[in-house]
């Protein structure tokens, strides 16, 4: 951005340069003719005078419209590059955007894979656990039960 409004900077004071140079350059010619006209007026008289003035001026208008047609056609080429250029950045950081996305879809698609798998071996590991601890206690609650019963018949015979 900082280098579009350097350049958009040199191009204005290059373009402003050129025109002084241009208008300068015409004055000069003008008065140069203008005084040619005056030496020939003084020759030929006022009517010729006339009409050479006429012709100066016609060629200075058309050098004036063909310098602005120019400057504007110039300015019409670099605003269309320029759009040109914004609408590729746009589509690069759009495109850019989407595959981050996506990326990033992938990753917590992962990671919600990952904690559930995980929940699951931690659940896996309390219910064998517990179920470990059960089958011990049952154990050692039927074997007490046998014991008692043991012992009963034992008592009874």
């Amino acid at each position: 951005e900082v280098l579009l409004i350097c350049l958009t900077n040199w191009r204005q004071d290059t373009m402003a340069r050129l025109k002084d140079k241009k208008d300068a350059a015409a004055k000069k010619k003008y008065e140069q003719e203008v005084a040619a006209l005056r030496k020939k007026e003084l020759e030929t008289g006022e009517k010729a005078s006339l009409q050479i003035a006429e012709k100066m001026k016609a060629k200075l208008e058309a050098d004036n419209k063909k310098f602005v047609v120019d400057i504007w056609m110039q300015t019409t080429r670099e605003n269309l590059a320029k759009r040109k250029e914004e609408a590729a950045k746009q589509k690069q950081s759009d495109e850019l955007a989407a595959i981050k996305r996506k990326e990033l879809e992938k990753a917590e698609k992962a990671s919600v894979s990952m904690a559930n798998k995980m929940y699951k071996k931690v659940w896996d590991e309390v219910l064998l656990i517990c179920l470990t601890n059960w089958r011990q206690d049952m154990t050692a609650s039927l074997k007490d039960k046998k014991d008692a019963a043991a012992k009963k018949k034992y008592e009874q015979e």
